[in-house]
């Protein structure tokens, strides 16, 4: 069962999202730069110790959307990603 303390802590991540890059992370597209905003609010809730059921369901994703998630963080670092790699710097200074 999610807590309206979860509800509210994803919330204020996509707030910063969207406030920081213009990207709605709720949005339901599959274009790269709203998958990175996701990824990167993923990511943020997986470090904070949020389930990935949670983080899915909080975010309208399967699950297993959320571990793919959870790994394609690396590639932004070491594949070549780095416009997706210098918004997750942003974000993290932001939150």
């Amino acid at each position: 069962m999610i807590s309206e303390k979860q509800k509210a802590r994803v919330e204020h991540l996509c707030r910063v999202m969207r406030d920081l890059s213009g990207i709605d992370p709720m949005n339901k597209s599959r274009k790269r730069d709203v998958v990175a905003a996701r990824t990167i609010v993923a990511h943020t809730l997986i470090t904070e110790g949020f389930s990935h059921t949670e983080i899915g369901e909080l975010l309208g994703v399967d699950r297993s959307t959320v571990y793919y998630y959870e790994d394609r963080i690396l590639g932004y670092r070491f594949g070549g990603y780095e416009p997706e790699w210098d918004l997750w710097n942003k974000f993290k200074k932001a939150i």
